[in-house]
């Protein structure tokens, strides 16, 4: 009999690595941005400043799973970071070597660690709320 040794599996949206670490479903979500983002760019150029804030924030700042995300090497993290910075630069038409900071500031935008924040104290009210002692316990030991 033969065994298939799996490498990844894709369970609701999210990769499962045999390696036990987060680091596809990372690269997964920077392919999705970037694709997303080129999508907007494509559609909705042309838009006005405050309908292309909304389309971005309900399109490009929500990274499914990320609350979950434990363990992945910080190379991988820095890219998913440095691809949202460079979309918002293509999407909002900031010159390359504008300020990250301003940028932000000037958008009101979320910086990516800050989505990454809330989505986990997002996550974290939720299960701490919940009324299942085994989601609790599960998520607590992670």
């Amino acid at each position: 009999m033969i065994h298939r040794i799996w490498s990844k599996l894709c369970h609701i949206g999210h990769i499962i690595s045999a390696t036990d670490d987060d680091n596809l479903d990372i690269v997964r979500q920077m392919g999705l941005l970037y694709a997303t983002t080129n999508m907007l760019i494509r559609k909705f150029s042309k838009c006005d400043i405050n309908v292309k804030l909304c389309l971005f924030r309900a399109y490009c700042t929500q990274f499914y799973g990320c609350s979950t995300w434990k363990r992945f090497k910080l190379t991988v993290v820095h890219r998913l970071e440095a691809a949202y910075v460079k979309c918002v630069k293509s999407f909002f038409g900031f010159e390359r070597r504008y300020s990250v900071s301003q940028m932000f500031c000037d958008l009101g935008l979320p910086t990516f660690n800050t989505v990454i924040h809330n989505a986990q104290v997002r996550f974290d009210s939720s299960v701490d709320t919940h009324n299942n002692i085994l989601v609790k316990h599960v998520f607590h030991i992670l």
